[in-house]
């Protein structure tokens, strides 16, 4: 990964004579180039509000993966998110501060970039599943009376024209990266060009100008930037499981359902009973589970529900996760704008 800053000058010239017109109009606009606008550099902190993942990629034998995140800027030391396990849908909730210099020109600094990787014990080496590249074109910054940071020092700042300079009235729920104004954005993983990875990160980008000496008094607090939530139901209707295939050249058992949501305060599970009928290969559980939950108010901070089948073998000594997948909740919210009524 990296960038190079060029600018290239191109003069058609006949192979007889030089046009010297022409040869003018190259020398001036080289000459009105501006170089030392790419030279001034100022300190400034990148926070990078790190949100949850999304249908990453399996890299374990169970279909799931342990993953973890590696977020670089610049020359900066990259920095690494806590471990998750079993799961393609973590959720990170997770700032992470870069002191740096940038150019004055902030269209030309480079985008934040996210590593993911599947952590595995012992002495195999983790394995890569993908990157993701945050442009800073994407980023927002705050106005802050408390640190002088009014809109007259802002336009000092060349800023991108996508920038989202937020008010601290437009801070309503009074949490960074979840502002009326600007709200994170999903960015897809990919490998070595776009388009072949798979899974998203739900990231955003806070600028914040600092003091040349990276004081604290510069740089806020990181604070906490779990969203806002609204208490729901959720009704799961377990009917049944069907063409089950041998796992480990063992036939199926005695079958049970397990769901994860996963919260700010911790994972909420629900089972379903075990089951072997009509037959193990299609158990039956016709089971109906309800249960209370907070969940976000804006969808796109949605967890995905996990579930995974388990088959019981040998009176309960093994237990192994024989399958998984994932029901995405942003459409099943009622007040989502991409909600779809059940049975539909």
């Amino acid at each position: 990964p990296g960038a190079v800053l060029i600018k290239l000058g191109l003069s058609k010239v006949g192979p007889d004579k030089v046009d010297v017109e022409r040869e003018a109009i190259t020398h001036l606009a080289w000459k009105k180039l501006d170089l030392n606008k790419y030279r001034k550099k100022s300190p400034f902190c990148i926070r990078v509000h790190v949100f949850m993942g999304s249908n990453l990629p399996a890299a374990d034998d169970n279909g799931l993966l342990d993953p973890y995140l590696k977020i670089g800027f610049g020359a900066n030391k990259k920095q690494v998110s806590r471990k998750q396990y079993d799961t393609r849908d973590p959720l990170f909730l997770a700032t992470f501060d870069f002191n740096t210099t940038l150019c004055d020109d902030l269209s030309i600094a480079p985008p934040v970039c996210l590593h993911l990787f599947d952590y595995d014990w012992g002495p195999d080496a983790d394995d890569f599943c993908g990157i993701a590249f945050a442009p800073m074109s994407d980023a927002f910054i705050q106005l802050d009376p408390m640190r002088d940071l009014d809109e007259e020092k802002i336009k000092l700042l060349n800023l991108p024209s996508s920038f989202n300079v937020i008010k601290p009235s437009d801070n309503k729920n009074n949490k960074p990266g979840i502002f009326d104004g600007h709200m994170p954005k999903w960015y897809p993983l990919m490998f070595e060009t776009p388009g072949d990875g798979e899974g998203d990160l739900l990231v955003s980008i806070q600028v914040i100008p600092c003091g040349p000496d990276f004081s604290q008094m510069d740089i806020p607090i990181q604070p906490d930037i779990t969203p806002p939530t609204r208490p729901a139901f959720i009704e799961i209707v377990a009917v049944g499981a069907r063409n089950l295939l041998p796992y480990k050249l063992l036939p199926m058992s005695l079958v049970h359902l397990k769901f994860t949501l996963d919260t700010s305060k911790g994972p909420i599970t629900n089972f379903t009973s075990d089951s072997k009928k009509p037959n193990p290969n299609d158990p039956n559980f016709l089971e109906r589970i309800v249960f209370p939950i907070e969940l976000p108010k804006n969808p796109i901070f949605c967890p995905a529900m996990r579930i995974a089948a388990f088959d019981t073998r040998l009176g309960g000594a093994m237990v192994p996760n024989i399958g998984n997948c994932r029901v995405d909740l942003r459409s099943k919210c009622p007040w989502s704008d991409n909600y779809i009524p059940p049975r539909q």
